[in-house]
C-alpha cells in the first residue's frame, strides 16, 4: 500500500524451495515501493534453508537493511502460515532507523545487549534539518503530554527463544536495554522460535536470526527507531485472574525453576489450585499450566503470565525466572470466547492513547504460540477480526515469548499474548 508518509510492502510465499520462496515474497513487498526500504522484516516458518533465505534477501536488498528469522508460524493475510516465508518493507522520510546485532546472546547476556543496544543508537541516519524542523514543532505546539506520552523513539527487538540447551534470557535482555534507553521507551517484538509442537514432543530444533546478511543461531538484533510517524502499540491475554493467590517462596537456577509456592511443594500446590491429584496433574502438566498459568502483578494493574511449566527433579521449570517473595495468581481462560475479547482490548487500548479513532499503516503483530496451540484454528479468527478493526492488513509471526507493553508502560517479557505494534500516516505533530 502506498501512502503519503510511509510506504508498506508486504509479501508471502508458500513455495517449497527456500531461494524461491524468499524471491517471490520480496518481490511482492518490493512491488508498491519506489526506492529501497529503510527496513525489511524477513519471517519464515517450516523445514526451509535460512542460509538460502537470508542470501536472496542480502543480493536483492544489498545495503538495505533486513532483520528476521524463524518461526513458529508466519502472521500474513489475516491468518496464520504454519510454512512460508513473510516479508515486510517499510519505507519513510519521517522514521530511521540504527540495526545492531551480536551472536552468542547466552553469554554475558547483559553486556553484549548494553554493546549492541548502543551501536544501534548511534547508527541511527538522523536529519538534521526534517527531524530537527519536527522536533521543534512538537515543542513549539505546546503540547508537552502528547510529547511525553508518545516518545520519538521505540525499538524493534527480535531474539533467540527458549532452547532445551539453552533458555532466552529475555528478562535479562530487558534488563540491559533499559540500562541504555531507560523504562519508557517502547520495546516490541519477541522471541523467535521453530514449531512448537517440537518444544513438547522434544523433537531438537534450531533458531535462526537474520542480520543484514548474518545468520545467528543464538542472535540478538534490535532496531531503534527515531520516528516523526504517530504510533501506537499495546497487548492483552485476554485470561482472568481467580481467587487464588501465592507467594514464591522457593526458588532456583536464578529463578528458572519453582521449588516452593507458600511454603509447600509447588507441584503439590498447583494441583490442588487446579482441583486435581498431583499425579494426574503431571501426566497432563502442559495442559494445565497453559490453561491455568500463572500471573505475577506488574504494579501497574497489569498481569504478566507465565505459562507452561515443565517437570524438574520434583518442582518446575519455566523459560523465564521467578523472583523469590513476588505474589502470583492462578489464572483462568474460561473459554475461548474469553480469551478472544484481547483484541477489542488492545484496539481500546490504542484508541485512547492516541485521543482518537485512526486506521494504521502497517500492524505488526507477535501472537504467542501456546496461544495458537490453544486457540487452533479460532486464532486465524482472531487475527482476521484485529485486522477488520484495524482496517488494514496484519504482519508478524508467532513467537516463544513476546517482548511488549501497555502502552505508556514499562516493557516485560510475557506470555500468552497478542502483541501489536501500529505505525500510522500522520505526524506526531497531529497528536491531540
Amino acid at each position: 500500500m502506498v501512502n503519503k508518509l510511509i510506504n508498506v510492502g508486504l509479501g508471502f510465499s508458500s513455495e517449497a524451495n527456500a531461494a524461491v520462496a524468499a524471491k517471490k515474497a520480496l518481490d511482492a513487498a518490493l512491488k508498491s515501493l519506489k526506492k529501497k526500504p529503510d527496513l525489511t522484516l524477513v519471517f519464515y516458518s517450516g523445514d526451509f534453508d535460512p542460509y538460502a533465505i537470508s542470501a536472496v534477501i542480502k543480493k536483492e536488498l544489498g545495503s538495505s537493511p533486513f532483520i528476521g528469522g524463524s518461526t513458529d508460524a508466519v502472521v500474513f493475510g489475516d491468518k496464520l502460515h504454519s510454512s512460508g516465508v513473510g516479508i515486510a518493507c517499510l519505507k519513510s522520510d519521517y522514521l530511521h532507523f540504527g540495526i545492531a546485532g551480536c551472536e552468542d546472546i547466552s553469554k554475558k547476556t547483559v553486556d553484549k545487549v548494553h554493546g549492541t543496544v548502543r551501536k544501534a543508537v548511534q547508527s541511527i541516519p538522523i536529519d538534521q534539518y526534517t527531524d530537527a524542523y519536527l522536533a521543534f514543532n512538537r515543542v513549539k505546539k505546546g503540547n508537552i503530554t502528547g510529547m511525553i506520552r508518545i516518545p520519538n523513539f521505540f525499538c524493534f527487538v527480535l531474539t533467540r527463544g527458549f532452547q532445551v540447551i539453552r533458555m532466552g534470557n529475555e528478562d535479562l535482555i530487558i534488563e540491559g536495554m533499559s540500562d541504555v534507553i531507560g523504562t519508557y521507551i517502547p520495546i516490541f517484538g519477541g522471541s523467535l522460535g521453530d514449531h512448537m509442537e517440537k518444544v513438547f514432543n522434544q523433537t531438537p530444533y534450531e533458531i535462526y536470526t537474520f542480520h543484514n546478511g548474518k545468520v545467528y543461531k543464538d542472535g540478538f538484533v534490535c532496531a531503534f527507531a527515531c520516528t516523526d510517524l504517530l504510533y501506537a502499540h499495546s497487548l492483552e491475554h485476554g485470561y482472568t485472574t481467580t481467587n487464588k493467590l501465592a507467594a514464591v517462596t522457593g526458588i532456583q537456577n536464578g529463578g528458572f525453576v519453582v521449588t516452593e509456592m507458600n511454603h509447600d511443594n509447588v507441584v503439590d500446590w498447583y494441583a490442588e489450585q487446579v482441583g486435581t491429584s498431583r499425579g494426574n496433574f503431571l501426566q497432563n502438566i502442559l495442559r494445565y499450566t497453559q490453561k491455568n498459568p500463572v500471573g505475577i502483578p506488574d504494579g501497574f494493574g497489569h498481569i504478566i503470565m507465565r505459562a507452561g511449566g515443565v517437570p524438574y527433579k520434583n518442582y518446575l521449570s519455566y523459560i523465564a525466572p521467578f523472583h523469590k517473595n513476588a505474589p502470583v495468581f492462578v489464572m483462568d481462560m474460561v473459554s475461548k470466547k474469553q480469551i478472544m475479547r484481547a483484541c477489542p482490548v488492545i484496539i481500546d487500548d490504542m484508541h485512547r492513547h492516541l485521543n482518537e479513532h485512526v486506521d494504521p499503516a502497517f500492524t505488526f503483530v507477535t501472537t504467542c504460540s501456546s496461544r495458537r496451540l490453544l486457540l487452533k484454528e479460532d486464532l486465524d479468527k482472531e487475527v482476521a477480526a484485529l485486522s477488520k478493526h484495524l482496517n488494514g492488513p496484519i504482519f508478524g509471526f508467532s513467537s516463544f515469548g513476546e517482548i511488549g507493553s501497555k502502552p505508556a508502560s514499562p516493557s516485560h517479557f510475557h506470555h500468552l499474548t497478542i502483541n501489536v505494534f501500529t505505525l500510522y500516516d500522520k505526524l506526531l505533530t497531529s497528536l491531540k
